[in-house]
């Protein structure tokens, strides 16, 4: 079975993680013509008017908006019969369930539950960086700035914080919580492995350092940390317990003597995730990571962050 991918955000990506292997996604499509041209995970994103171009036997609605874009695809003459809704309103349920569920997994044997290709997730996120609706970045200063003080506040509280001078920022995108972390008086170090971001991290925020690096198998030479700060990092973003401790234990390598981890994520502690959302760890996995990296558990830290909460675990 063949099939065309409508959709390049969160959903999407979401998506592609879930498709069986004897199935062959063909291609994205996009109404943004900055991204169309492009590939995602490999794949060419094409324009609607493209589509003739292409055999398929289904087009999957990987978008909130699968309502307009159904409309606009059977406008444009497609078959209501090929279309599916892989994202839909609970109330607006499409009764073609059996035909998604031959092309799809259940989401605890995939996507949530895998390991990630650097070179994939870095050709995701540079398609993000260069929109202007990026969705993916905290870009305002307020707001970072009000994490990082609370978190550096906390610290303070339960004195694991007076020496230190040095922070790493792991998948620090356009480095606003690196600057953050400066501002309150940190060598402060970012590193991502986008190189659209860490180029605009560059030119906002020259007292801070940025490297490309992948995060997944981070390499320094010499340098080691006294915090290292993981927010919004992709390596992160799944239910494999053992693919995270592991990446634990590579940071620990590069962390000073009393340094600390802090690790942060959003999580209602259930375990399953709402619509676009990424992961959604439960209390017990929180516990096993903690557990398996061989870490002390120091406290928790509930700063708001866009209205949604944010809970920061600090490792030690």
């Amino acid at each position: 079975m063949r099939i065309c991918i409508f959709g390049t955000g969160n959903s999407a990506n979401n998506l592609i993680n879930r498709v069986k292997e004897n199935i062959e996604i063909v291609c994205f499509i996009d109404n943004n013509k900055i991204k169309q041209g492009m590939t995602l995970f490999g794949r060419k994103i094409i324009s609607l008017e493209e589509l003739k171009n292409y055999d398929y036997d289904y087009i999957v609605i990987a978008s909130m908006y699968y309502k307009e874009i159904e409309i606009q695809l059977i406008n444009a003459g497609i078959q209501d019969e090929i279309l599916l809704r892989y994202v839909y309103y609970i109330d607006d349920y499409k009764s073609n369930t059996k035909i998604l569920d031959k092309i799809i997994v259940d989401e605890k044997k995939s996507a949530h539950y895998r390991n990630f290709d650097a070179l994939e997730v870095k050709e995701e996120y540079n398609i993000n960086y260069q929109q202007d609706d990026d969705m993916w970045s905290c870009t305002s200063e307020n707001e970072t700035d009000f994490v990082v003080e609370s978190i550096y506040k906390y610290m303070n509280e339960i004195n694991i914080n007076s020496n230190y001078e040095m922070v790493l920022d792991v998948g620090c995108a356009k480095g606003n919580f690196t600057e953050a972390f400066r501002k309150i008086g940190l060598k402060s170090y970012g590193i991502d492995y986008s190189d659209v971001a860490i180029q605009m991290a560059k030119e906002n925020f020259k007292k801070c350092e940025f490297k490309i690096m992948d995060a997944f198998d981070p390499k320094f030479k010499q340098e080691s940390f006294d915090i290292i700060f993981m927010r919004g990092f992709s390596g992160f973003n799944t239910h494999n317990i053992k693919w995270i401790v592991e990446l634990i234990d590579k940071y620990k390598k590069i962390l000073n003597k009393e340094g600390c981890i802090i690790y942060a994520f959003s999580s209602n502690y259930t375990g399953i995730e709402k619509d676009n959302e990424t992961v959604n760890l439960s209390k017990d996995e929180l516990k096993k990571i903690i557990n398996e990296s061989k870490l002390q558990y120091m406290g928790t830290v509930f700063p708001y962050e866009k209205s949604n909460l944010i809970e920061y675990k600090i490792l030690n």
